[in-house]
């Protein structure tokens, strides 16, 4: 029928028209933005979590005042027995006891490990250190052990200040320091490890 083919004509060339506007239109973007198209879509940047700052570490703890409390001056240095039992503490049995009377040392808290506290180290004997340190205090022990393994009477022995005997001590990364037990006559004797601080608060 005439009719129905004019108005199925007009519909192709309506689209026909509609189709050649939209290639125009794309034909005339820039050629820079026909390139873009062409790209491919950027990805939005990866957020990554920063990590915190390195922890400092704390600085070296120094002498506190209960640590003076329980150490004995000597040549600008702190002298201590490494628990801290005061200088005049006497020990339990007393202090007029022959070696013969002692109690074997398994209970003796120089065997217990003790971790030296930061500003403090082993401490050497010399013959100052023997005489204003050693000799004139109990310590709450027979002996004081130095850092060369020498063990010297303290007030409490029959000869203040003199040396004994050699006392090994054992070191753990954990634990500390401790005496190592003795055996036979020996091991009737108690004592502890002597230490000092780093830092030098006098001369004299």
């Amino acid at each position: 029928m005439p009719g129905r083919r004019s108005r199925s004509r007009d519909r192709r060339d309506r689209r026909s028209r509609s189709r050649s506007r939209d290639r125009r239109s794309r034909d005339r973007r820039s050629p820079r933005r026909r390139e873009d198209d062409r790209r491919p879509a950027r990805r939005s940047p990866v957020m990554t979590r920063i990590p915190p700052p390195a922890k400092k570490e704390e600085p070296e703890e120094g002498v506190t005042l209960e640590q003076r409390q329980n150490a004995i001056e000597c040549e600008g240095h702190l002298y201590a027995a490494i628990d801290f039992t005061p200088p005049q503490s006497v020990p339990d049995i007393g202090l007029d006891v022959t070696p013969r009377y002692y109690q074997p040392n398994e209970g003796s808290k120089g065997l217990t490990y003790n971790k030296i506290p930061g500003g403090w180290e082993l401490a050497d004997a010399t013959d100052v250190v023997k005489e204003k340190v050693i000799k004139p205090y109990p310590w709450g022990t027979h002996l004081l052990v130095a850092k060369d393994s020498k063990a010297y009477q303290t007030a409490k022995g029959e000869r203040p200040g003199s040396l004994e005997m050699l006392w090994d001590y054992a070191k753990d990364p954990a634990k500390g320091y401790r005496l190592e037990a003795k055996v036979g006559m020996n091991a009737r004797w108690h004592g502890r490890l002597l230490i000092r601080s780093t830092v030098c608060f006098a001369s004299g």
